[in-house]
Parts: C-alpha cells; sequence; structure tokens
C-alpha cells in the first residue's frame, strides 16, 4: 500500500476528534498531535507518508513553528480558525453562507 494512500484509510476509520477554534500556535500543534495519534501515526510513518521532516513535526506540534505569528495576525483582525474535519466543512460553509 503506497504511503498517501495509508494516510487516507487513517482518516477514514479514526475517531471523533476534538475539533475547534484555535488560537495559539500550541493549541494547533495539540490538536494535530492528537489527530495524527488518532490516526495510528508515528513522526516516522507521517514522514514517510507526506514527506514532511520529523523535526518540523515535532516543533509543531509543540508550538514551536511560525504558526504563532499567523494566528496573532488572525487575533488582531478579529478572525478566528476553526478546524474542523475536511467532510463538515463544506456543510459548515454552506450554513455561514446563507447568514
Amino acid at each position: 500500500m503506497r504511503p498517501r494512500q495509508r494516510l487516507k484509510e487513517n482518516r477514514i476509520r479514526s475517531a471523533s476528534p476534538k475539533y475547534g477554534r484555535v488560537r495559539t500556535s500550541s493549541e494547533l500543534g495539540k490538536l494535530v498531535r492528537e489527530e495524527r495519534r488518532r490516526q495510528g501515526l508515528t513522526l516516522e510513518t507521517f514522514h514517510e507518508a507526506s514527506g514532511i521532516t520529523t523535526r518540523f513535526m515535532s516543533e509543531f506540534e509543540r508550538g514551536k513553528s511560525s504558526t504563532s505569528r499567523v494566528l496573532e495576525v488572525l487575533q488582531m483582525l478579529g478572525l478566528e480558525v476553526l478546524v474542523v474535519p475536511r467532510s463538515e466543512a463544506d456543510a459548515l460553509l454552506g450554513h455561514l453562507k446563507r447568514h
């Protein structure tokens, strides 16, 4: 089985994670780590499937990436980041557009 196919299959069988609002890089990293683990992926297997280095993912999951500046900018502009499953994003966005 190809690595990217394995990622897709893992997403399908993953349990419902704790999605929601993200305001800090630490919150985003924690959510990403929980989702990766929920899908049964180690840093190494994620690297093999995605090509993203284990060092980057480790730092990202600990809130040590440049995402903190992006989140600060969004917060200053009064914008929110919501992390939701892709399968639910279209319905959520469609609901927002109607209001």
